[in-house]
């Protein structure tokens, strides 16, 4: 497995306390606007207890995820709903922010250069990555749901660079694609096979109401051309169909599994008896390999059709998790916990409508070095089951969702449950035969092993205590200190003013591996005049780059200040030599701190001190990058 530079600068929680985590840790926010790696963010929703600078600030590791933007087949066949291509939807990278400007409630997020292409019509977000040494779960770790107004949401990311100890659940289980509403008016008539997609004509006289919502997906409607058109029972991609009439039952959302056909609707009577089929048509299977490196939420299921204001709306996908961890512990034997993005359970019609169909499981990553379990870890991406249709006659229940994936980088061990089932069927009746299919479970391959996330961030052959740039004299001081340096090969300390021109200062060897708290120092003896920022970049054995945060530090040449004459009685002269100084701030006190005047000036000022009291004053000189405090006797 490919390995990356882990940075850690909590020095306090590493090294003396053991954080405790739970209810949501993560921030996220829509990008609105993106022009190479300088980023337009909105929407912001912040963890509880931090700011801003906390989650996206420089420095900050964060994962940004396009959600959308798949080309689909959109004729009213049952083609309809097919990716004929993938575009960006669901390329994601860890990377770095290195600048944050604005006051809210819209940002500019300047990022690392990124490695993938992302396409902001298809609903990028960025989601902060918190960092831990160790920490222990110890209460339910969610997220916030989806949102697709908002754009952003859905997903639990952490990386922990030693051990992770689980005495509690991470569960976003239903927090991906929304499901399909039933039709919003009632609408009767023979069972209709052969509408896929609403009509256009269907949206200008609001005739909709014959067809059930369908699922969302990783197929947006307006970038597809078909705005408004989100009914009837052809599936779209990982979103299930919605039910047609009369009282089909939505399809089931998808994922790696395919999700489950709703049941046929009611039997009719007379000319309709045998025109049956309205179901809702399952969420087609989404395909995960190592080589394209895409994530998605779990479709959502199709609406069920109404005539009687009882049918149920689809379930929601699972979420996403993405952990990346040295070594995952349970420290007990019971009781048993784990990790779970499961579809959501569509809920049951409350009576002779058609049923929901079931939310298709997420995604779970899992970068794992090794597991030191007392009891067995369970990770799920289940399907979600449909909705059932409450009656005595025949109509239809929910499809089933399908099963997500589950990714790691190895096998887990025999004690971690690494396993998924697909949502079964929702009933037609409470004494029928049912006609609608359960999720599927990809041939029973729920587990896909080699995984490795792409980005600047994973697990873990370096522990980063602190990196700092300071001032000193007529030179700046770059520290750092490592608490284990694993198949690193060597530092190179950079340097820039404008984060375009980044030179490399110095290449600095590693001795080997090691344990041990190791302190490094270089000295950079020719520094900028002005603000200049510095990080260390680390190279792996295996040519793998990482970086640490900027540190910024400010350097000016000396400056001298000639003040005379000193005592005075008439006039009092001030010059100031100094390389490149913009502006001064000098005021004069008296002292008891008053303040006489202020005034700002770039090489000095001759004052008229014949109107003030005899006495002792303080003039206070505040430049850029330094300070003085002269006294001053006037007769």
């Amino acid at each position: 497995m490919k390995k990356f530079l882990f940075l850690v600068f909590y020095i306090l929680i590493s090294f003396f306390a053991e954080a405790q985590i739970s209810g949501v840790i993560n921030s996220y926010a829509r990008v609105s606007s993106k022009i190479g790696s300088v980023l337009t963010i909105e929407n912001i929703s912040l963890a509880p207890s931090t700011s801003m600078t906390d989650v996206f600030g420089a420095g900050k590791k964060v994962l940004i995820i396009q959600m959308k933007g798949a080309s689909i087949n959109t004729t009213n066949t049952a083609s309809f709903g097919e990716i004929t291509n993938l575009n960006n939807a669901g390329n994601y990278e860890f990377t770095e922010a290195v600048a944050l400007v604005g006051v809210g409630p819209i940002y500019t997020l300047t990022l690392q250069s990124l490695v993938r292409d992302y396409d902001v019509i298809g609903d990028i977000q960025i989601v902060s990555v918190p960092q831990f040494t160790d920490v222990t779960v110890s209460g339910t770790l969610t997220a916030i749901p989806w949102n697709s107004t908002l754009k952003r949401g859905g997903i639990l990311t952490m990386q922990v660079s030693n051990v992770l100890t689980m005495s509690g659940n991470a569960n976003v289980n239903g927090l991906g694609f929304s499901g399909g509403q039933p039709n919003s008016t009632n609408q009767a008539s023979c069972n209709n096979s052969t509408t896929y997609v609403s009509p256009a004509l269907d949206i200008i006289a609001s005739r909709n109401q014959r067809h059930a919502e369908k699922g969302e997906s990783i197929a947006d409607y307006t970038f597809n051309g078909i705005t408004g058109q989100n009914f009837a029972r052809g599936a779209i991609a990982n979103g299930g169909g919605g039910g047609n009439s009369h009282n089909g039952g939505g399809g089931g959302g998808s994922n790696l599994g395919i999700g489950g056909n709703g049941g046929f609707g009611w039997l009719g009577g007379g000319a309709c008896t045998t025109l049956n089929v309205a179901n809702g048509i399952g969420g087609r299977s989404m395909t995960y390999s190592t080589a394209a490196n895409r994530l998605y939420l779990g479709g959502g299921g199709g609406g069920g059709q109404q005539n009687n204001s009882n049918a149920s709306r689809g379930g929601n996908g699972g979420g996403i998790i993405l952990i990346k961890a040295k070594e995952i512990r349970t420290a007990t034997t019971t009781p048993i916990y784990g990790f779970y993005t499961n579809g959501e359970t569509a809920p049951n019609s409350t009576g002779n409508d058609g049923g929901g169909g079931g939310g298709g499981g997420g995604a779970i990553v899992m970068e794992v070095d090794t597991y030191n379990l007392a009891s067995v870890i369970i990770v799920r991406t289940n399907g979600g089951k449909g909705g059932d249709a409450v009656d005595g006659t025949q109509h239809g229940g929910g499809g089933g969702g399908g099963i997500g994936a589950i990714l790691t980088n190895n096998m887990p061990p025999a004690l971690a449950d690494f396993n998924s089932t697909p949502g079964v069927l929702g009933t037609d009746c409470t004494t029928c035969t049912n006609t609608g299919t359960l999720g599927g479970n990809n041939g029973g391959n729920t587990v896909i092993s080699g995984w490795s996330s792409t980005g600047l961030t994973s697990s873990l052959p370096i522990v980063l205590v602190s990196f700092d740039a300071i001032a000193i004299q007529d030179a700046v001081e770059v520290r750092w200190k490592t608490l284990s340096e694993i198949n690193t090969d060597y530092f190179i300390i950079e340097r820039t003013q404008d984060f375009n021109t980044i030179t490399n200062l110095q290449q600095i060897d590693i001795e080997g591996n090691s344990y041990d708290l190791k302190n490094y120092l270089y000295l950079d003896e020719n520094p900028l005049r002005g603000i200049s920022y510095y990080r260390l970049k680390s190279v792996d054995n295996d040519g793998s780059i990482q970086y640490s945060q900027w540190a910024d530090v400010s350097f000016y040449a000396e400056i001298i200040y000639n003040v005379y004459p000193n005592p005075t009685s008439e006039v009092l002269h001030l010059k100031i030599i100094s390389e490149g100084l913009t502006e001064s701030t000098i005021t004069l006190l008296d002292m008891t701190g008053r303040k006489i005047f202020s005034e700002r000036t770039r090489m000095g000022l001759d004052y008229d001190i014949k109107h003030l009291p005899k006495g002792l004053y303080l003039l206070n000189i505040q430049s850029v990058g330094q300070q003085k405090v002269i006294k001053v006797l006037f007769e």
